[in-house]
């Protein structure tokens, strides 16, 4: 039972934490006057994915959920969205990533970390995550997060495994800032590079 309980823990964290990335962009779209059609955590699978409306006229069309959870996704309304600056832009395309930056630090902090250490561990850990490419997930649980896998109630006070197992997803998020496939950071890099509209 407490298993089913961990499990269901660590389903929250994951489905919360690309919550808060999206939200991120949705609340820069918000800001700038650009509607938002649909949010989505998940990838966008027809028959994986729930989706319904939401009577938030001028804020968002369409909110779902996919039981592909390892992604999401925030989609505008592109006429609204063409009309922005280039900074406007990357304003948007850098908030998701700066939300889960901010979730990080609050973790850290939350789990004893002074400001100065919760500030720059972040990117650290994310840039050392290559190292446990190959190795079996114990090994990157005890290794990363300093944390035993079997029992996970008797390693810490009750919630503080799910603090740690949080700051490992959040961390994970901040990858989409590097330029590479369609992440966020390969968006704000063709934006820096795009040519201007005559």
């Amino acid at each position: 039972m407490e298993d089913a309980v961990n499990i269901t823990i660590c389903l929250f964290i994951i489905v919360g934490s690309i919550f808060i990335h999206e939200l991120g962009h949705a609340i820069m779209f918000w800001l700038f006057r650009v509607k938002v059609q649909y949010l989505l955590i998940g990838y966008e699978i027809p028959w994986l994915t729930l989706s319904f409306r939401l009577p938030l006229n001028n804020l968002l069309d369409r909110i779902g959920i996919s039981l592909a959870i390892l992604a999401g996704l925030t989609r505008p309304n592109h006429k609204e969205f063409n009309r922005l600056s280039r900074k406007k832009c990357i304003a948007i395309f850098s908030a998701g990533v700066l939300m889960n930056y901010a979730i990080s630090i609050l973790l850290l902090l939350s789990l004893g970390f002074n400001l100065f250490d919760a500030l720059i561990l972040p990117p650290q850990l994310m840039l050392e995550l290559p190292l446990y490419v190959g190795k079996p997930i114990s090994e990157i649980v005890k290794t990363y997060l300093n944390l035993p896998v079997i029992p996970i109630r008797d390693a810490f006070p009750p919630g503080h495994w799910a603090l740690r197992f949080a700051l490992a997803i959040n961390v994970f998020f901040l990858w989409n800032a590097l330029p590479m496939g369609n992440s966020d950071g390969a968006c704000i890099m063709a934006e820096i590079f795009r040519k201007p509209e005559k």
